[in-house]
């Protein structure tokens, strides 16, 4: 099958007259984002590459700073996106290429370690999409990927899985859809998209197939990820209040239980939620007497089968009507548990798993099935997370809750959650936000990377933590409570236009100057107006989960963004 090469698009040195200066050491200007010009990247992996995750070779499975991946030089790369162990990539011209851990599929290829003749996982190699496809944007989970293309179709390839191994992978064969456990090749799942966001193992899609925005979800909703009801093991209950309860007894470990189901949440007499884990029966008792309406209980986990589970792998529609009200969803994103969707008037709303209470809901629940409001959050334009916490990009300030260490507000491993979104100080603003696994990365205005959370395989790049200095090359790397601005040799002379983390890795895309320009042809009219005012908000600052590239926005009520 032939791959569409970038056609139409001319590459040309950045003119110092149409760009502003900026203080990033070494480099004399930053990316024009006002102009109808792509700022192309070059690419940069660290970490550990023991699943083939840097894409370096065979011999190269652990780097400590960021390391360009000379084979990409040229290929005018423009969005990269990060799974838990493989890596997407994506050129101006719509061709996309992939590297990593490929046991699932998640390559869009055969697995091989190049001495079949066929392209090596451990090195990026184009992904064969149908031909006439140019994708757009990228996301990746744990072990699917998904591809919109310019025509506004998702595409799907790799598997969902759970605690109890493969769900598996809906594919279109002809007119018939099937389940298999898993394909590499790509198939079209959902048309009319504005919009993906991959989880590890859920997607979430924002489209307008009937001219107004909707949301769908599919894949795993073992921890109420989807929003949905169904597929998912667990459950609450509510208990109404009545001036003391009866049955209500210690629970071992700690807490409080009625009649075998733990006592998580109490609603308050003014309307308020309360974390009620770890409060003991007299505490409990003595908020019901103080006019506590409600408590909440942990019912049983219940097994679902697995054709309840594989329901739920072909696009669903969300409905927010009872959760949201009035509200009109404006874009979608995810953590690796849950789903969070923005409106068009600043509202927020999360769902999925909430251990740690990673949702920023104000309490901790092992699944929250329904979107609820995240108040404290408003006017984000992009929420993400791993799989213990979660961030918000607000007006160039990030916001960090859920697993205390990993949210780069100074607190450790022993400190309880942080339930309510919180700033992280210390930041010079920020354009773009991601997050791995277990750690975060934040690229600024000023071209600079700024990392925190667990760091103990290189994924933040803090040995040495001064490359100037390199004292402490040898000494073991270690997790990182507050933003860490990386010192690079390699990036020192460059723009980090984006960052983003997998499970022990990161990858950064950073501009050395070069920029494409967009001629007017059939292939990429339809998109310029949309994508003029994409760059003028700095690309991380628009709705869109990707940092350049935006499909056109036909006949949609979507908020202008410049």
């Amino acid at each position: 099958m032939a791959m569409r090469h970038d056609v139409s698009l001319t590459t040309q040195q950045s003119a110092a007259s149409s760009v502003r200066s900026h203080g990033k050491q070494g480099v004399v200007c930053m990316p024009d984002f006002t102009n109808r010009k792509l700022p192309l990247g070059d690419v940069f992996v660290h970490g550990s590459g023991e699943c083939d995750q840097l894409g370096l070779g065979d011999a190269m499975r652990e780097r400590k700073k960021p390391t360009l991946l000379k084979s990409l030089i040229g290929k005018n790369i423009c969005e990269v996106a990060v799974g838990t162990m493989h890596v997407l990539c994506v050129s101006t011209g719509g061709a996309l290429y992939s590297w990593g851990c490929n046991d699932d599929a998640a390559l869009g290829r055969a697995p091989s370690d190049g001495s079949d003749g066929g392209p090596s996982d451990v090195e990026p190699h184009p992904v064969r999409m149908p031909s006439g496809v140019a994708v757009r944007h990228v996301s990746c989970g744990d072990c699917h990927s998904c591809a919109l293309d310019e025509k506004r179709r998702v595409w799907l390839w790799g598997t969902y899985k759970d605690s109890n191994g493969y769900i598996g992978i809906a594919h279109k064969r002809k007119q018939e859809t099937e389940v298999l456990e898993k394909s590499a090749e790509p198939t079209l799942v959902l048309e009319g998209c504005l919009q993906i966001a991959s989880g590890a193992n859920h997607t979430v899609a924002l489209a307008a197939p009937s001219g107004h925005n909707q949301v769908f979800a599919w894949g795993s909703n073992a921890t109420g990820q989807l929003g949905l009801q169904d597929a998912c093991g667990f459950s609450e209950r509510t208990l109404p209040c009545s001036g003391s309860n009866a049955g209500l007894a210690p629970r071992e470990g700690g807490g409080c239980e009625v009649a075998g189901e733990q006592v998580v949440r109490i609603h308050q007499a003014d309307g308020s939620v309360r974390a009620a884990t770890s409060m003991t029966a007299e505490q409990i008792q003595q908020a019901v007497v103080q006019g506590a309406t409600a408590l909440v209980l942990q019912v049983a986990e219940r097994e679902v089968p697995k054709p309840e589970k594989q329901k739920l792998l072909r696009p669903q529609h969300v409905p927010l009507e009872a959760g949201a009200g009035e509200h009109v969803a404006s874009g979608v994103h995810t953590s690796a548990e849950g789903s969070f969707v923005t409106f068009v008037d600043g509202a927020v709303f999360g769902c999925g798993l909430n251990g740690h209470g990673q949702l920023g809901l104000g309490f901790v629940s092992m699944a929250v099935k329904q979107f609820q409001a995240v108040p404290a959050v408003r006017w984000a334009s992009w929420i993400g997370g791993g799989l213990d916490s979660a961030a918000a990009l607000v007006d160039g300030r990030v916001f960090t809750w859920g697993k205390a260490e990993e949210c780069g507000i100074g607190l450790g491993e022993k400190d309880p959650p942080v339930l309510q979104p919180r700033e992280v100080q210390g930041l010079p603003r920020v354009r773009v936000l991601r997050c791995g696994v277990h750690h975060m990365l934040a690229s600024t205005e000023g071209g600079d990377l700024f990392v925190w959370g667990c760091g103990l395989t290189h994924q933040l790049a803090n040995r040495p933590r001064d490359v100037s200095n390199p004292t402490d090359a040898d000494e073991e790397p270690t997790d990182e409570l507050r933003p860490y601005q990386v010192s690079s040799k390699q990036l020192q002379k460059r723009f980090v236009i984006v960052a983003d983390g997998g499970a022990q890795h990161s990858v950064e895309l950073a501009w050395g100057g070069e920029y494409s320009t967009l001629s007017q042809d059939r292939v990429v009219t339809g998109l310029s107006d949309a994508l003029a005012g994409h760059l003028r908000s700095g690309g991380g600052g628009s709705a869109h989960p990707s940092n350049i590239w935006p499909i056109k926005r036909l006949d949609c009520n979507w908020p202008r963004t410049d």
